[in-house]
């Protein structure tokens, strides 16, 4: 599997951005909180997974309201899985692969912590207020 891309911001603090690899119209995304949950959950049990990972994304400053859909079917993969394991079934191994690779995709895993960024914890102060008097 490829390597995924840095985000811009981290090869701008690096030095390494190249402006022909540059893509100027990278869509960015604030951060939110008290996101609720889409209609597109499966049942109870998915809810519940979607609030309690909402929570632990959000005060990390990970989450924006773009990833509401991605975090919905984790949520549900979940479910899902959670359902088949209670059942007495066994998922399949592209079920599991499935429900790893989300957990991956919102750094939810040890080794996937380091490959996503976070927004950094919002700050009331201002660091020029003294410089413009």
């Amino acid at each position: 599997m490829p390597n995924r891309m840095k985000p811009r911001a981290l090869k701008v603090l690096e030095g390494t951005l190249q402006k022909h690899r540059d893509n100027p119209n990278e869509p960015l995304y604030e951060p939110t909180t008290g996101m609720a949950a889409p209609h597109t959950l499966r049942d109870a049990e998915a809810v519940r997974v979607f609030n309690e990972l909402r929570e632990i994304l959000e005060s990390k400053f990970v989450l924006t309201r773009a990833d509401s859909l991605a975090l919905a079917q984790l949520a549900n993969q979940e479910s899902m899985v959670n359902e088949l394991w209670m059942s007495g079934d066994k998922p399949t191994a592209a079920e599991i692969t499935q429900l790893r690779m989300l957990y991956v995709e919102f750094g939810l895993t040890p080794a996937s912590r380091p490959k996503v960024s976070s927004a950094g914890e919002k700050t009331e102060d201002n660091p020029f207020a003294e410089l413009l008097g």
